[in-house]
């Protein structure tokens, strides 16, 4: 199955690779035509100035002329054309790496969003390096990896709510080619927080400047410039000191706001290559017609009234003319003569009147679909693969499921029956004990998110999700493990008490004390989470917790290991009933350790 998964993304990287090589003849050719272009420019130029008014060799000129400015717009198209097929030639070898587990160098694993204090983040490889963030991400703009982050860590969705979405993944999962379209709009751009653009433009638009003043400096150049046409056409020479003066006072207009204008255009020309990106997704987007009535419902949020494209557009113009102050002495005789500087701030207070209150829904609309492409690759790059169903029992069963972080050919699936109940799992070291507990938790994560799981079935309430397993200590702080992993487990029982929906997942509990502190705090944990009705799972090497299936809800499961010809093998298969057997002795000697009766 994995072959047809390559098979797929290998098709699409030949294809580009021909498209490429063709492109990269064409343009070759063009530049070879423009170059012999412009040498008959040259000669027809010379013919005409040597033979003097000729109106053949005019024409030729002309029509040469003409043709230049033809294969110089061609050949700029055929050049994006070229650079689009390059960045779509990338990301289909990108979902190769994701297949094949080279996604682990992705330069994007979400950092910025890594929360050691978080329920479940830290112990699920959520987000930072090695993570689930950083196998599915699609997004290189801000928004769209912070609403992927958002819905992997924080999904507040309802039941409705997550089947809108799936229903929305599934048909993103049928186009590929728009995703991959929609990524390459942002693949290029600098990752930039919008918050300080959007709170900017959420703020209620009032003039800099009086009605009055505000005519008065859009009439000011208009009346120099036809002033100065006539005088200087007429030569005028008397009124040479009154052009002089007229300018003089514009300059003087100029540097007196300069402080001010700098303040009100500084925002949007910081973010000139963000509106860029916007603009570009935005077409991406209206270009596609959607079935489910969430992407529908996004669309049209983007198309509403003179919709978002028309928008960013006009915005994307004034901040062309913004940057203009980049530009040196263009930019001083633009303001000598125009007030240009006034004029940015004037179109720009207009257009924050008409649309600023909608830039914040226009880029959270941009990032929710960005987020739903990214939860919906896992279409692309997985078999046995299905949608979860919502039950509202209090149980979580699952037929062979799977971990998304762990390559398809070494993946083992585990069937998941937890019930109403508690699984005390014991088990020899490295035998799937905490890969299981992983993989509850991450496919649960996906289901919250609205995404498909790794399973052939996977049924689930909605559930919060807590963990306690990468819990270490805290020198700083002088807090030992033992010590850090009261407060965690604390947290969960706190949690548990008023969110009797949650899934605990607990990884060799107390493993940082004495065997007979471990025991007692252990047995004392499984009966406070056994009495609020929570269910969930917890590893451990104590045989004595086994015990504690005399109550109804707590039942004991265990992974095993093969011996053969002396060698340890596992088969990372869950199986009921407690662990017989212990390995710690086949290790030592495993890894050249004396083991001295």
């Amino acid at each position: 199955m994995i072959i047809m998964i390559d098979d797929k993304f290998n098709s699409r990287i030949d294809k580009n690779n021909k498209i490429i090589h063709g492109l990269k003849k064409s343009i070759n050719t063009v530049a070879t035509i423009r170059l012999f272009n412009f040498i008959l420019i040259l000669f027809i130029a010379y013919k005409y100035l040597k033979i003097g008014s000729s109106n053949l060799y005019l024409s030729f000129l002309l029509i040469a002329m003409g043709a230049l400015i033809v294969l110089v717009m061609y050949h700029s198209k055929l050049k994006n054309n070229l650079k689009f097929a390059n960045g779509i030639l990338l990301i289909n070898k990108s979902y190769l790496d994701r297949i094949g587990g080279s996604w682990i160098n992705f330069s994007d694993f979400g950092e910025d969003f890594i929360d050691k204090t978080h329920a479940y983040s830290n112990d699920l490889d959520i987000v930072g390096k090695g993570s689930l963030f950083q196998r599915i991400n699609l997004s290189h703009n801000y928004m769209g990896r912070k609403k992927l982050a958002d819905d992997l860590l924080y999904p507040k969705y309802n039941i409705d709510q997550i089947l809108e979405r799936q229903k929305s993944i599934e048909e993103l999962g049928s186009k590929l080619d728009f995703i991959q379209n929609l990524e390459y709009a942002s693949m290029n751009t600098k990752v930039q927080d919008p918050d300080e653009l959007i709170t900017y433009f959420d703020q209620a638009s009032k003039n800099s400047y009086s009605k009055v003043m505000k005519s008065f400096l859009k009439i000011l150049p208009i009346i120099v410039i036809l002033i100065s046409i006539v005088v200087l056409s007429f030569q005028i020479k008397p009124l040479y000191i009154l052009v002089f003066f007229l300018f003089t006072l514009q300059i003087f207009f100029w540097l007196m706001g300069l402080k001010k204008n700098d303040d009100a255009l500084e925002k949007v020309g910081k973010y000139k290559n963000n509106l860029e990106v916007y603009l570009d997704l935005l077409k991406v987007i209206e270009k596609e017609d959607f079935q489910s009535p969430l992407l529908q419902e996004i669309k049209n949020s983007l198309q509403a009234d003179d919709g978002a494209i028309l928008a960013i557009r006009k915005l994307d113009m004034i901040s062309e003319k913004i940057n203009m102050k980049h530009s040196g002495v263009i930019y001083i005789i633009l303001n000598i003569l125009f007030l240009w500087d006034y004029r940015s701030v004037f179109a720009l207070e207009s257009w924050k009147k008409q649309y600023g209150n909608r830039v914040s829904q226009w880029i959270n609309s941009i990032g929710k679909i960005q987020s739903l492409s990214s939860l919906s690759i896992l279409n692309q790059i997985e078999e046995n693969i299905s949608f979860p169903i919502i039950v509202h029992d209090k149980k979580i069963v699952a037929q062979a499921c799977g971990h998304p972080l762990i390559q398809i050919e070494e993946r083992i699936n585990n069937d998941i029956n937890i019930v109403d109940n508690i699984l005390v799992i014991t088990g020899s070291n490295m035998s799937g004990k905490t890969t299981f507990l992983r993989t509850i938790g991450i496919n649960l994560v996906l289901l919250n998110a609205g995404t498909i799981t790794l399973s052939k079935e996977f049924k689930s309430p909605i559930m919060n999700i807590y963990t306690s397993m990468r819990v270490t200590d805290d020198l700083k702080n002088k807090i030992s493990t033992f010590y850090a992993e009261l407060l965690r487990i604390k947290e969960i029982l706190d949690y548990g008490k008023d969110h009797s929906n949650t899934l605990f997942l607990i990884d060799e509990i107390f493993k940082g004390t004495n065997s007979k502190d471990r025991i007692l705090g252990a047995k004392n944990v499984l009966l406070n989470l056994n009495k609020l009705g929570l269910i969930g799972a917890i590893t451990t090497h104590d045989f004595e917790l086994c015990e504690l299936d005399i109550h109804p809800r707590i039942e004991n499961y265990h992974f095993a290991e093969d011996y053969v010809e002396g060698k340890i093998s596992f088969d990372y298969k869950i199986k009921e009933g407690r662990s017989t057997s212990t390995n710690a002795r086949y290790l030592m000697e495993l890894v050249g350790i004396e083991f001295i009766d």
